[in-house]
């Protein structure tokens, strides 16, 4: 995971500098933004490997977006709530995972199995 970068774009500003404090050790860089217009640039001009984003501040069909517009990247999306239905829709929108905003061991486990994948892929 050293060598992934990862842009990070949650409502919150708190939250979202909580997510990279607790991440930084474990990525190259990450690169925090503040609209999903950023969040498109710094995936492309970092070639981000993950992608978190806050569906609270945005809508499923920015994950769509996301999804078809960069089919390498990983997408965590991140809820406060255990809404089952809504996970679901996420998920069937091009989100490879979802947590809640604070779940910073959910987001590593992601990551290791994302980047153990793409090993494996790759070999």
């Amino acid at each position: 995971m050293k060598d992934m970068n990862i842009a990070v774009y949650h409502g919150d500003p708190a939250i979202a500098k909580n997510i990279a404090v607790t991440l930084r050790n474990h990525f190259r860089a990450i690169h925090v933004v503040t609209s999903i217009d950023d969040l498109k640039m710094a995936i492309a001009k970092h070639k981000a490997g993950l992608t978190v984003l806050d569906i609270e501040s945005d809508e499923l069909q920015t994950v769509r977006s996301l999804h078809q517009e960069f089919p390498h990247v990983a997408i965590v999306c991140t809820h406060r709530l255990a809404d089952e239905n809504m996970w679901m829709a996420v998920l069937d929108a091009g989100a490879d995972d979802i947590c809640q905003p604070g779940d910073v061991a959910g987001l590593l486990a992601f990551a290791r199995r994302s980047d153990r994948l793409a090993r494996t892929a790759a070999a």
